[in-house]
């Protein structure tokens, strides 16, 4: 014989309480979760075997014997609801994230709940937090039932910080799909036995890949039979169809995208922060893997074309987003603290002997280009490969020579040449390259060739490397003489003074390790400019070579990125542009300097966006470009390019893609500086060359002014278009604010962690009420038991100053492993700060262990579920029962129902033989902000809990209907975050009754104190 219980309802086996929980693919397996456990805690149990054994229960009442005060109440009340996961509130996702989102974040999320299939683009600034929205679109659907499986595609560099990202903010556990493992998900399948056709692609249920790992030929069919149908892909620009810019691997990347969109189901997040490269055509093939009836009308918008549709305007606005930082810094009412960036520029003077050096790679470059033989496109070819060349020579001794051994010690003569047949029609795509320099930071490798000139050519590089390594080897350091690094150790010696922890970037790896070594070299010097030890300052050097998981690794070391204090107090970190993209590293950074600069202001901005965004805990950041004063190249990207479009995105606010016409522009003025007519006119540093560059920028710049007006226009109407002011702040807030009022407020988090150290060790916390110290160690075992976090030794840790650092202390021991200092404000956060949101393991395991001790042991001194309150909130005697309710939330499109758990306040006043019910909003009021004015007898507290528990029966019709008042408000806030869609997958809300009865609050009126305005009631 089996036994049905209804999911939701309360049931007892196997000597405790469980939940019935709804769904599982067995029909004799009943699935229970026990009372108070996350839903990772469910098991499952044979109804054949046991069925009889499992019997329908309710939650015993509360004991009138053993009454708590005041704080133990609201610690009950706050245990509750921030112990729920399985969130009532239409934003379900709010119960699972560890987060704080702000009200800006929650746009996307509320578009896409619009939409079916969620097709988005997210195109906000840099820093403004793509990824929380992301994740919070994901979560959402996860937790609605609408998705099962979830994949993410970026970058190879951004996939650890991905899956690190899903883990712990959104409590998405999802692989990191690389070849070892494809290999083990390979092996596990034929150990369970593989169905035909079935690949790690089919049965990973979350993951994280490479783009380029999962379109190669080898992988591309099975990846996209097996793909997830909830797909984000980050840094989309890199998929848009390829113009005059992109390539093969663009295209491809783009092609695999397009077959996943084409499945009409499948629901696609793109993510950028440069959605518009000002290509419109690379623009529209975007949108049009969102829509593909879109691509068309957007491609038409461009230069010339007529203005799109109403109607289609309007279906466009609904699938992108584009904001910047104005647009969301004071959205509703709840700012948002951008720090400022300050910008400058930090100029030095290239030495007599380095001038020589530049001129003579001018001079063999124009030898080796000319030494290309007659063909229009082997000459182009040579021509990007000499400026390539010559910005190694211009970035660091250490990059020169690599650049120069890299052509020296390649193979046979005829090699070049051979591998440029095959190349040359790339040759104005290289070019273009040239000015979007991707995270490849090794010189470029191309040999001299074997044509007329070539020995020449051989000779000149010879010479040059012979003359860079003598002018190294003399110096005694090897940047001792450098012009470049002597100017950017006195930057970084200055913002190390002033308290800023510096990223310096390089163009070239090779730069890198060069600056890093010479920086380690004064790091005495730059120890005492910080005010630190030797050993407390740190410099660390990651580049291209250095592996992902390395370089997580290192950045949380040495920044304390990844939750742990930081290994050194004050820090500095070279990198590539590797780092440029995605990377989050706000917490330990605040500085950013540009030693070499990217010939692309994206490039630029994308490296200050490591730094300037949002949770970083310094008012203001600090971007410094580094550039020579007598450096004709240099001289030429700023006078014609970067300076320009700096002070437009001053204007705007963000950055304006360049005009591919401006790549011409420069052309012609680097032709000023590389193809001269003889190296004897070579004046190549003095005021005539500036005047070349002046002149040779003037050289189709007329057409290039108009091209750039209708880029910065185009930016300003695609901004404006966008911004979404069809979601106003107040639906944002409102939304919010009744998920809040649920789930509990970053304000509850905080006041329930003080509230229960204080309860839980006899003592107030040491440290702030906004960064308070919690001491692991004085905790009870079984709150600590709970933690999921290391192992933490029985004795109490010592309190604070309790032995303060003097003479012959130890200043380098690490920190105490259990003292843990707090912040509830994303903003606050700094290295060894922890940020603590509802889902924390602090705040899960506090909650957990209140609640389970007020039900199991009903005379525990901490959280108790019976009190009786003195208040002046009250003018008559007042009943508040906190109600743990359970809602069965159905799909309607079908499939298993949702669990939804949450706790609210019933009230009653006056005689509890007729009371008048309040209504919810002035029980809810009552319960949260009715505070103690006096004292009342123990025996008179336990009088008035007696009194409820009598006048129960009487009531039950009345709470049940509460239950299903409920259940219909929570059916509406799904549909009205629905509205305007055609899909069917909002929710109806089913009531599982009666509702657990976790707690009885009498308030008794105070005849000394004012009396206040009293509640509303509701009905007799």
């Amino acid at each position: 014989m089996t036994t049905t219980h209804q999911p939701g309802s309360l049931v007892t086996a196997r000597g405790r309480d469980w939940i019935v929980m709804p769904g599982g693919d067995d029909p004799d397996i009943i699935r229970l979760r026990p009372l108070g456990a996350p839903d990772a805690h469910a098991t499952g149990i044979s109804r054949a075997l046991e069925g009889e054994a499992i019997h329908s229960a309710t939650l015993n009442l509360p004991d009138p014997t053993f009454v708590g005060d005041h704080v133990s109440l609201r610690l009950l009340r706050d245990a509750a609801r921030l112990a729920f996961r399985n969130g009532a509130a239409p934003l379900r996702a709010l119960a699972h994230i560890n987060v704080d989102p702000r009200p800006y974040q929650l746009v996307p999320l509320l578009m896409a709940l619009r939409l079916d299939p969620v097709r988005l683009l997210i195109g906000d600034d840099v820093g403004i937090g793509k990824t929380i929205e992301a994740g919070l679109i994901a979560r959402e659907l996860l937790d609605r039932g609408e998705i099962r499986r979830i994949a993410v595609l970026c970058p190879a560099q951004l996939c650890e910080q991905w899956a690190t990202e899903l883990w712990t903010k959104f409590h998405i556990r999802a692989e990191v799909i690389r070849p070892g493992t494809l290999a083990s998900l390979d092996r596990d399948l034929d150990r369970a036995g593989r169905h035909a056709n079935q690949t790690a692609f089919d049965v990973a249920t979350h993951m994280v890949a490479s783009i380029d790992f999962v379109k190669a030929d080898s992988r591309i069919e099975s990846f996209v039979r097996g793909c997830p149908e909830f797909v984000i892909v980050d840094e989309a620009h890199g998929i848009a169809r390829p113009g005059r810019s992109g390539g093969a691997t663009q295209q491809q990347r783009h092609d695999l995208v397009r077959r996943l969109a084409a499945d009409p189901k499948r629901h696609i997040i793109l993510a950028t922060a440069t959605p518009h490269s000002g290509d419109q055509g690379a623009f529209a093939s975007l949108v049009g893997l969102l829509r593909p009836d879109l691509e068309e009308a957007v491609a038409g918008t461009g230069e010339g074309g007529a203005p799109m549709p109403t109607a289609l305007r309007d279906t466009l606005r609904s699938h992108v987003v584009l904001r910047r930082r104005d647009d969301v810094r004071a959205f509703g009412a709840r700012d948002t603290a951008f720090p400022k960036r300050e910008n400058s520029e930090a100029q030095y003077t290239l030495t007599a002997e380095q001038l020589a050096i530049l001129r003579d790679t001018v001079v063999a470059c124009r030898a080796y280009v000319e030494a290309g033989g007659a063909t229009a496109n082997r000459q182009r070819l040579r021509y990007w490969a000499a400026l390539a060349l010559l910005r190694c020579v211009a970035s660091s001794p250490a990059a020169a020579l690599a650049a120069l051994d890299a052509r020296l010690d390649r193979g046979a003569a005829g090699t070049q040449d051979a591998g440029a047949t095959e190349r040359v029609a790339d040759a104005d795509r290289d070019r273009d390259r040239a000015f979007d320099q991707g995270e490849d930071d090794a010189v470029p490798a191309i040999e001299a060739g074997d044509g007329p000139g070539a020995d020449d050519v051989r000779r000149r590089f010879r010479d040059l490397r012979s003359r860079i390594q003598s002018s190294v080897d003399g110096s005694g350091t090897r940047a001792a003489n450098d012009a470049k690094f002597g100017r950017t150790a006195e930057v970084v010696t200055e913002l190390l003074r002033k308290g800023h922890n510096p990223i310096i970037f390089c163009r070239y790896l090779a730069t890198a390790a060069y600056v890093s070594e010479a920086l380690t070299a004064r790091v005495d010097e730059l120890a005492r400019a910080a005010g630190v030890s030797r050993t407390d300052l740190g410099i660390v050097c990651i580049t291209g070579d250095t592996p992902p998981d390395d370089r997580a690794e290192q950045i949380d070391a040495l920044a304390g990125t990844g939750g742990e204090p930081p290994t050194h107090a004050r820090r500095i970190l070279v990198a590539t542009d590797c780092l440029s993209e995605g990377i989050n590293l706000q917490r330990g950074f605040d500085a950013v300097i540009h030693y070499d600069m990217a010939w692309n202001l994206t490039r630029h901005d994308q490296r200050a966006g490591r730094v300037d965004r949002f949770g970083q805990p310094v008012l203001t950041v600090r971007v410094v470009l580094v550039n020579g004063t007598n450096n004709a190249l240099d001289q030429a990207v700023l006078r014609v390019w970067m300076r320009r479009a700096a002070n437009i995105q001053a204007t705007l606010g963000v950055s304006v893609p360049v005009p591919f016409s401006y790549v011409d522009v420069l052309q012609n003025v680097f032709d000023a500086v590389l193809m001269q007519a003889s190296a004897t006119q070579l004046n190549l540093f003095g005021n005539d060359l500036l005047t070349r560059i002046d002149r040779a920028a003037q050289v189709g710049e007329a057409s290039a002014d108009l091209e750039w007006r209708d880029a910065e226009a185009r930016v300003r109407r695609e901004r404006g278009h966008f911004v979404q002011e069809s979601i106003r702040p107040d639906d944002v807030l409102r939304t919010l604010g009744e998920a809040e009022a649920t789930l509990g407020a970053p304000a509850d988090v905080q006041r329930f962690v003080h509230d229960a150290g204080r309860r839980l060790t006899g003592l107030t916390l040491p440290g702030t009420p906004s960064e308070p110290v919690l001491i692991l160690g004085e905790l009870p075992s079984g709150v600590r038991g709970r933690m999921d976090l290391p192992d933490q030794d029985d004795a109490p840790a010592p309190r604070s100053g309790s032995a303060p650092a003097g003479k012959g202390a130890i200043k380098d021991a690490k920190p105490d492993p259990q003292r843990r200092t707090l912040t509830f404000d994303a903003a606050r956060a700094r290295p060894g700060i922890e940020i603590v949101t509802r889902t924390h393991p602090i705040v899960d395991a506090l909650a957990g262990f209140l609640l389970d001790t007020a039900l199991e042991e009903p005379d525990n001194r901490f959280a108790r579920r019976a009190g009786t309150t003195r208040t002046n909130a009250v003018v008559a005697r007042t009943a508040l029962l906190l109600l743990r309710t359970r809602t069965l939330l159905h799909p309607a499109g079908g499939g298993a129902p949702l669990l939804a758990e949450e706790a609210f306040f019933v009230g009653a006043q006056g005689d509890f033989g007729n009371p008048t019910w309040l209504s919810p909003e002035a029980a809810a009021a009552l319960g949260n902000d009715a505070l103690p004015t006096g004292n009342l007898d123990a025996a008179v507290a336990t009088t008035n809990i007696a009194a409820v528990i009598t006048a129960l029966p009487g009531w039950r019709a009345h709470l049940d209907r509460a239950v299903s008042d409920r259940a219909t408000a929570i059916s509406a806030g799904f549909d009205a975050l629905r509205k305007s869609t055609s899909s069917t997958a909002s929710h109806r809300a089913e009531p599982v009754l009666p509702a657990d009865i976790l707690a009885i609050h009498v308030l008794v009126p105070d005849p000394s104190a004012p009396r206040p305005v009293p509640p509303q009631g509701g009905s007799r």
